[in-house]
């Protein structure tokens, strides 16, 4: 999604280095990998449910095509007539 190289991680680290100085720049790492690791498993938890729903959504499609085709095939179809039985000599 973001093409970030490691020239550009190294460019915001140093920035982030004379900014906010080196005894807090650990915390705002650790601060930072929690907000991103949050940020992963919402959008983690989200796709997931997205495709449950989508899979719960096929599935009841099918099943309503399964059981109107059956019955409009019952209602409307009617019963073939059974063969006529065979004599001798009739192929």
């Amino acid at each position: 999604m973001f093409d970030v190289g490691f020239t550009e991680l190294v460019l915001i680290g140093l920035v982030a280095l004379l900014v906010v100085g080196p005894e807090r720049l650990p915390e705002l790492v650790r601060t930072a990998g929690r907000w991103i690791g949050r940020a992963q498993r919402v959008a983690r938890e989200l796709r997931s449910e997205l495709e449950r729903d989508v899979g719960t959504r096929e599935l009841t499609q099918l099943q309503r095509d399964i059981t109107s085709n059956t019955l409009n095939q019952s209602i409307t179809d009617e019963p073939a007539p059974p063969p006529a039985p065979k004599g001798p000599g009739q192929a």
